[in-house]
């Protein structure tokens, strides 16, 4: 049996669903190999997601939303694969858009607008690409909300030009989340309709990277995650504005007062309050592409680590990640029947040998809190309440699951 006879079996247990419901999707471009602050920008990727995507999915699961990331760093971070990524986004009306860059920016003196340009790992002037195009594309597909976020400094160079778009904290338990966190998330992505663009720096400012709480990361990422698990333990309503206010202020406070240097994040917001969706039916994952199977199945320990070269490992092995997400979903959520969440269970166990194992680890992703066999795992998650298991990375024989890392996020008992 090959690598293609595992993933076959994968699109076998997802065949019989079609896509439905609506998706946020992540577009993430986080530059980790630079020799200068690669290393910041790791532990900047890990906290984005240890501590805003995956809570950020959870909260949004609850109400019937699937997620879908599309994680571009290392040797996959491009210009062109950020152009591609962003043109080819195909989403619904319901649907949810969040872009994410951490990395190198610049300007030109003669640009008409007040957001940076994008490096994206290039020092090639024409590749960079301006963020302020990105959100003008996310704010096109008719999204029912499109935040564009650029981590990166906004210095004018004199060999810049002028674009409108491209020229070519330790926690060492599991996740738990409370009603009023649930409830805080859901009114931040789902309250308010429309788009907004987010700066980390003004013009002529550079950002900074520092000490933090999470560790030696950008700030403006930093103050991001720890504003937002601060505010959404309030139990007022939390918008956008809201939070980005406190962010700008908590970036312009540090930096001055520690940094000795401005830093000054802004934004500009189409936002409009809107009613909370219902329950959206809960989606169904699709199988993956042939295309997918064969690029996926190259290395038995499939993670987010860099694959060798071809361009598009990341975003395959993404996919299939997303598909199993997709399943946990599905099972985990109570108002579908017990019977058809028996039955997927059911399917999922022939993905996996039967001493497979599941590893659980903590929400910073540097330890492993706990295992169990995979197939009690997934009996268990049928019949007992948890929120969102988000799969990390797997391991496999050729033909099926050996061992499987998940960080699994619950309600937390009152």
């Amino acid at each position: 049996m090959t690598t293609k006879r595992f993933l076959i079996i994968l699109t076998w247990i997802t065949l019989s669903f079609t896509a439905m419901g609506s998706t946020i999707h992540w577009l993430t471009f986080i530059d980790t190999t630079d020799p200068n602050v690669g290393e910041l920008d790791v532990r900047g990727r890990d906290v984005l997601y240890n501590h805003f995507i995956h809570t950020v999915n959870a909260a949004l699961a609850v109400k019937g939303y699937q997620s879908k990331i599309h994680d571009y760093y290392g040797k996959e971070m491009s210009p062109y694969s950020c152009k591609k990524a962003v043109e080819s986004l195909n989403c619904g009306s319901d649907d949810i858009v969040v872009f994410y860059y951490i990395g190198h920016g610049t300007r030109s003196r003669d640009d008409n607008n007040p957001y940076p340009q994008m490096l994206l790992g290039t020092l090639q002037e024409d590749l960079f690409i301006p963020l302020k195009w990105v959100h003008e594309q996310l704010k096109g597909k008719q999204a029912r909300l499109a935040v564009t976020i650029g981590m990166c400094c906004n210095v004018a160079q004199p060999v810049v030009r002028a674009k409108n778009g491209p020229t070519f904290a330790i926690n060492y338990g599991n996740v738990q989340l409370t009603d009023t966190e649930i409830q805080s998330i859901q009114q931040l992505f789902l309250g308010q309709r429309g788009d907004l663009i987010v700066s980390s720096a003004s013009v002529g400012e550079t950002s900074k990277g520092c000490h933090t709480p999470f560790g030696d990361m950008d700030l403006f990422t930093a103050m991001l995650c720890n504003m937002f698990e601060d505010k959404i333990l309030e139990q007022s309503p939390l918008s956008w504005e809201a939070l980005m206010d406190d962010v700008a202020y908590g970036v312009k406070l540090v930096a001055q007062e520690n940094l000795n240097s401005p830093q000054t994040p802004f934004y500009h917001s189409n936002l409009t309050k809107s009613n909370m969706p219902t329950k959206q039916e809960q989606p169904k994952p699709a199988p993956p592409t042939n295309a997918e199977v064969n690029k996926t199945g190259r290395s038995s320990d499939v993670n987010n680590s860099q694959s060798s070269g071809s361009g598009q490992a990341v975003i395959d092995v993404d996919n299939v990640k997303n598909k199993l997400s997709a399943c946990f979903d599905f099972v985990v959520d109570t108002s579908n029947s017990q019977s058809e969440r028996n039955e997927l269970a059911e399917r999922l166990k022939g993905l996996f040998t039967p001493d497979a194992m599941v590893k659980f680890v903590n929400q910073d992703g540097n330890m492993v809190i706990d295992r169990e066999l995979a197939h009690n795992f997934i009996g268990r998650l049928s019949t007992v309440g948890t929120i969102k298991v988000i799969p990390l990375s797997f391991k496999h024989d050729g033909q099926r699951i050996t061992e499987l890392k998940v960080t699994e996020i619950i309600r937390k008992s009152r």
